[in-house]
């Protein structure tokens, strides 16, 4: 039987830059075929109404602001995730536009690749700002047709989703040190700083909606941690619970909370 040796090729480079995104997060699996409730480039509606019921009848107590948070962050983890890997780990362009993410169980988890995922019409160095740039606008428009898919089924904090996002950017940079401890601190809170640039992830006083911190914890040792400014809703589902990130907490009392958890 013939192979076409593009295809060989293309297979052969989406399986590699599978092992690479899921030795960034494990929940990036990649499918070659991807089942037909998929989150694409556009009109997502169906597909995001259909997670709005399943969190609305898994947590019907937590109410629409916790079921549009919680959709908000599953629906865009991936791409932020395979952006980063792309960026810093396989160094090369990735459009985001072209993945096909899997729906199932009311989770986004899994990813397909279209056969312009890799391509790009310039040729980037693989340390050049110019490569995460390049990333960074199809991921930025991406964010945005999600947004304004889920904003037209249900209301939901614009500055809080995208600082949501720009979370998450941290969380992957984070996973990114864990994935090769040679970054060091000022390198991941630099680029952390020149994501958000590249996303338009500022505030109205022009500071990156989110931020890495090195600290000294009470055992001396030097930490990287998030200092987060939009919430992700979960103490929606229990007042008690609350994430020990979680930006309703004052700084003095996330420190604690990242001592206590030595």
């Amino acid at each position: 039987m013939h192979i076409d040796p593009a295809r060989r090729c293309q297979d052969v480079s989406h399986g590699l830059f599978s092992s690479q995104s899921q030795s960034l997060h494990g929940s990036l699996i990649y499918r070659r075929i991807t089942p037909l409730q998929v989150i694409t480039a556009q009109d997502n509606r169906p597909q995001l109404q259909q997670l709005l019921d399943h969190w609305r009848q898994a947590q019907p107590l937590a109410g629409p602001d916790y079921w549009a948070t919680r959709v908000w962050t599953l629906i865009t983890w991936q791409a932020i995730y395979l952006s980063i890997c792309a960026a810093h780990i396989s160094h090369h362009h990735i459009d985001v536009r072209s993945v096909r993410q899997c729906i199932q169980d009311g989770v986004v988890m899994g990813y397909g690749l279209g056969p312009s995922a890799f391509s790009s019409a310039n040729e980037h160095s693989p340390s050049s700002r110019s490569l995460l740039a390049a990333i960074a606008a199809p991921l930025r428009e991406l964010i945005d047709s999600l947004y304004a898919d889920l904003s037209a089924l249900v209301k939901i904090n614009k500055a809080n989703s995208y600082g949501l996002m720009a979370d998450c950017v941290m969380h992957a940079l984070l996973a990114l040190m864990k994935e090769n401890p040679q970054w060091q601190h000022p390198q991941l809170i630099s680029l952390g700083n020149a994501w958000c640039a590249q996303l338009g992830l500022m505030d109205r006083k022009g500071q990156a909606m989110s931020r890495l911190v090195s600290i000294e914890l009470e055992n001396k040792a030097d930490t990287l941690t998030l200092a987060r400014k939009a919430c992700c809703k979960h103490y929606l589902l229990d007042p008690n619970d609350i994430c020990g990130s979680c930006a309703r907490l004052n700084w003095r009392q996330r420190l604690q909370i990242l001592n206590t958890s030595l």
